[in-house]
């Protein structure tokens, strides 16, 4: 869900105050605007649900069945009783979460400035992504030490020189999702799309009459401003690097095997969630587990891979 927005110069009794940023607000023309039925828009609060338009909500029966379920959900989802899947559109908060970070920020998925929606036909929640904050390369280029690069993944480890990043990790709501291995799933296959260069660049040039519009207005107040698609892209190439490891960095131990089971001690060094697909032995006999095996970064576990036989033909018997 997108919402409208545009560059407006103010003035306020003949003194000029500038160029300002125009947003759209959170009522019923922005859901219908992007093609989804009326439903519950909400912040989160460390207190609970804060509710948009809570007195027609409270006039409309469908709406109000709709509060009760989201509230159901919510808390079903901090008591543990349902996972994230459950409660959160996955797909669009990987691709939001994606697209902040190609940004080099974090400040458009914190809990305070993330607005959210509840789709009646899905009962999921899905984001409203805002306050994305600005691309400017002098200030980027001010937080970059040496050949490092302040991008990160929202999945990995917080690191202190990407702005919110620590705090959006020690958020109990966001931290809880983000820490799913279904969301780390989604995240990783939204990346792959979104980090690549030429489709930044094929959504560039379809919008680029819009964006045309917009850099006129804010040339009229900074004449010197480049919209730094260098930057951009730069952050796509670090997330691919990252998402197309070729060698996974973990360590593989020995436990124990009985007849059926094989236990090994696995820890992953990678700051990515591994997929433990299948082990080799004396690099002929190839052992696939019988359930997926999941193991999160820089943890450590014992796993149990199951001995599926395999025919002649390659096949699993």
């Amino acid at each position: 869900i997108g919402l409208r927005f545009d560059f407006a110069n103010v003035s306020i009794n003949g003194k000029d105050y500038g160029l300002y940023y125009l947003e759209e607000r959170y009522e019923k023309r922005l859901i219908e605007n992007n093609g989804f039925r009326e439903g519950i828009i909400f912040k989160i609060n460390d207190d609970g649900l804060n509710i948009y338009g809570m007195k027609k909500i409270s006039e409309v029966k469908s709406l109000s069945n709709q509060l009760n379920t989201l509230r159901r959900l919510v808390n079903s989802f901090l008591t543990d009783k349902i996972e994230a899947n459950k409660l959160f559109d996955l797909k669009k908060f990987a691709s939001l979460c994606v697209v902040s970070d190609i940004m080099g920020q974090k400040h458009a998925i914190l809990r305070d400035n993330v607005r959210f929606y509840f789709n009646p036909i899905t009962n999921l929640i899905e984001p409203i992504g805002r306050e994305w904050g600005y691309l400017k390369k002098g200030v980027l280029s001010k937080l970059r030490k040496s050949n490092d690069n302040i991008t990160s993944l929202t999945i990995q480890s917080p690191d202190q020189r990407v702005m919110h990043d620590t705090k959006l990790k020690k958020d109990k709501v966001l931290k809880k999702l983000i820490d799913s291995f279904q969301f780390e799933e989604q995240y990783i296959h939204e990346a792959k799309i979104l980090s690549n260069e030429a489709y930044l660049d094929s959504i560039i040039n379809i919008n680029q009459d819009q964006i045309d519009l917009l850099l006129n207005k804010i040339h009229k107040h900074n004449p010197f401003y480049i919209f730094p698609l260098g930057v951009i892209h730069d952050n796509q190439e670090y997330i691919r690097n990252i998402i197309h490891t070729s060698l996974p960095d973990i360590n593989v131990f020995y436990n124990q095997a009985d007849e059926n089971v094989i236990t090994l001690d696995v820890e992953n060094l990678l700051d990515l969630p591994i997929e433990i697909q299948y082990c080799t032995y004396n690099s002929q006999k190839i052992i696939f587990p019988s359930k997926r095996i999941l193991l999160k970064s820089k943890h450590k576990a014992s796993v149990n891979i199951q001995k599926i036989n395999m025919n002649h033909d390659g096949k699993i018997d």
